[in-house]
């Protein structure tokens, strides 16, 4: 995909278009190569998703724009993630646990200053200029992403925050009122939003209640398949409060956090409800993890009481005959089935447990 041209870009400071298209194709095949069939396929589908705007530019306006957009926003945020996640490292990382985390609470927190700076900087690095772009190209559309894209990285960094050596018997909680705050709220206001934005051309979309219930709801099927890998991380997204509410052992989510990876992808695959899976992990936090999935469902099952989960079938004779935005295809068929998928599987699991 070819990047769009900007004025007066130099070598040096400034990376050219060129420079950055390249980034791009290093980023997406450092993610080829190290990630899961599912998360390769999620890219491929991002890429879909950019050229499906582009066939569809007279019922999208911009969607040339829209698509480089989506694709550049994908590439900037899997980058940062892939770093506090510990997928990637910088070039100045540490062995030390505590001593790495510092330098990439620092790097996280210049690339947030300069896009809070309005991007502007006499040094900036490669996933600054990447960022740059994507504001020029939404301005240019009268969009601001601006806000939306600082919530998303504040997100991020509150997970660097709280990450903590698990495998060394360190324990950090964070309050129910901090997880709400940016593991569901910020995600939805800043993650979902940006992606209605950039594929409607009815920006109230995004006011509807809706919105909200899919994002937490999509957020918890996150929360309940990555729930092993994230405590490997060193992230524990059970609140504080939950922990003392349910007696829940700290020596419990270090033995789950040391778990080999074979049970880590079982979970991911299989869900936490699998007896392969639930046997490993102690009542209270099962306990925990059950009432996470009926938080979800309820979030879910209100969202559909007004937007009815479609097909795919349903979904393309909307598209051909009576035009609907694009976002239908972004909610109704991606977002929404699969994280109505996961949460049925698993509630479907918890009913066979019961019954035997």
């Amino acid at each position: 995909m070819t990047l769009p041209k900007c004025n007066n870009l130099m070598k040096g400071n400034i990376m050219s278009n060129y420079d950055i298209e390249q980034t791009c194709q290093k980023i997406e095949k450092d993610f080829y190569n190290s990630k899961p069939f599912k998360k390769r396929a999620f890219l491929s589908a991002i890429k879909s998703v950019s050229l499906f705007l582009k066939l569809y530019e007279h019922n999208t306006p911009n969607a040339e724009t829209r698509a480089k957009i989506l694709r550049l926003c994908y590439m900037y945020f899997r980058e940062i993630d892939d770093l506090i996640d510990g997928d990637k490292a910088l070039p100045n990382s540490s062995n030390n646990y505590n001593e790495n985390k510092k330098i990439i609470t620092e790097y996280m927190q210049v690339r947030r200053n300069y896009l809070a700076n309005g991007c502007t900087s006499s040094n900036p690095n490669e996933l600054d200029e990447i960022i740059k772009v994507i504001m020029d190209l939404s301005a240019s559309l009268g969009l601001d992403l601006k806000d939306d894209s600082i919530k998303l990285l504040d997100c991020m960094l509150f997970d660097l925050n709280r990450k903590s050596d698990l495998q060394n018997g360190q324990i950090v909680l964070s309050t129910n009122a901090e997880i709400d705050k940016y593991f569901f709220r910020y995600y939805y206001d800043s993650c979902i939003k940006i992606a209605v934005l950039l594929t409607t051309s009815n920006p109230k979309d995004i006011s509807n209640k809706n919105i909200s219930d899919l994002g937490y709801a999509q957020r918890t099927y996150f929360d309940l398949e990555d729930f092993l890998e994230d405590l490997s991380f060193g992230i524990i997204n059970i609140p504080s409060e939950d922990v003392c509410k349910l007696k829940i052992n700290e020596n419990s989510l270090i033995k789950l956090a040391r778990l080999p990876k074979n049970m880590i992808n079982l979970c991911k695959h299989n869900g936490f409800n699998h007896p392969s899976v639930s046997k490993v992990i102690d009542d209270p936090i099962m306990i925990w993890l059950n009432q996470q999935l009926d938080f979800g469902s309820q979030h879910l099952d209100s969202y559909q009481k007004n937007a009815p989960l479609r097909t795919p079938f349903s979904v393309a004779k909307e598209l051909l005959f009576q035009r609907k935005d694009f976002s239908d295809i972004v909610l109704k068929l991606g977002i929404e089935r699969g994280t109505n998928n996961y949460l049925d599987k698993l509630n479907k699991q918890r009913e066979k447990n019961v019954s035997l």
